[in-house]
């Protein structure tokens, strides 16, 4: 799994916009295509995004997680709960074993992030 960070949502929009897209309405009369709604994630299923076969990426988007602080409090009823707290950023795991994409690029640009405790991705 790569883990992706970007500051916002707004950011993982504009750095993956080829891992979006958004419906066409044809005009019947001329041929001209235009785009119409909002935009949307590809499915890996619907789309051979960046060459590859369907089915050979698939994203996750997390959006805005939390980590235990190392703190604990008491829930009410008497049990013992890690305090959490919200991870800065965007988060968005994207599956190396279904596809790849030019992943240097990410790396240099600080999106790539190597998690000392993935486990609180659930």
């Amino acid at each position: 799994m790569i883990y992706l960070k970007f500051d916002n949502r707004l950011q993982f929009e504009m750095v993956m916009d080829d891992y979006f897209t958004r419906d066409t309405e044809t005009d019947p009369e001329t041929g001209e295509v235009t785009e119409v709604g909002d935009k949307y994630m590809i499915g890996p299923w619907k789309s051979d995004t960046h060459g590859l076969k369907a089915r050979q990426w698939e994203l996750w988007v997390r959006g805005v997680l939390s980590a235990p602080t190392g703190e604990t409090t008491t829930d009410d009823e008497g049990n013992e709960v890690p305090v959490m707290e919200n991870l800065k950023g965007f988060h968005v795991d994207l599956d190396p074993k279904l596809g790849s994409h030019d992943i240097e690029e990410w790396t240099e640009q600080g999106y790539i992030q190597d998690p000392t405790n993935p486990q609180f991705r659930k």
